[in-house]
């Protein structure tokens, strides 16, 4: 509000400066000019308040910087939601693979990490299957024998 009292103010002001330059100056002479610079005081006078405001904006409101802990803590969560999205994948993937070779299961559980190179890493696979043998031995020929199954059986 008070932006506006102060471009009111100076806009008065300038209009009292331009009406009495204009009734002091020679009749004729030097319109074309004493126009162009009355019209110039004006729009200074109108846009120097909007200009003083935009100077008085603080650039750091416009541009966030978050700290390092907030950075830190995105990509801990970017990373997480990267495994939990990994491991129902891989989840999804056995359990066809083990429908293809009629080995029903009720449930499958993956869980992963992720190593020190961001390489992700299948740690352990449970299933719960009626076969609970074959679906052991699919499982180690997909997975390799690196990976911990645990298959429970049943009933």
């Amino acid at each position: 509000m008070d932006n506006v009292k102060d471009m009111v103010l100076q806009i008065s002001v300038l209009s009292l400066i331009i009406g009495i330059i204009t009734a002091i100056k020679p009749y004729g002479k030097y319109d074309s000019q004493l126009r162009l610079f009355t019209s110039c005081l004006m729009l200074i006078g109108i846009l120097s308040p909007f200009l003083s405001c935009i100077r008085d904006i603080d650039p750091d409101f416009i541009i966030s910087k978050a700290p390092d802990e907030t950075a830190q803590e995105l990509i801990n969560a970017a990373d997480e939601e990267v495994l939990r999205i990994a491991e129902e994948e891989l989840e999804d993937a056995l359990q066809l693979k083990l429908a293809e070779e009629s080995v029903p299961c009720s449930r499958i559980e993956v869980h992963m990490n992720t190593n020190e190179d961001q390489s992700i890493n299948i740690s352990s696979v449970t299933v719960i299957s009626t076969k609970a043998e074959e679906a052991q031995r699919n499982l180690r020929n997909i997975l390799g024998k690196d990976v911990e199954i645990n298959v429970q059986e049943s009933f």
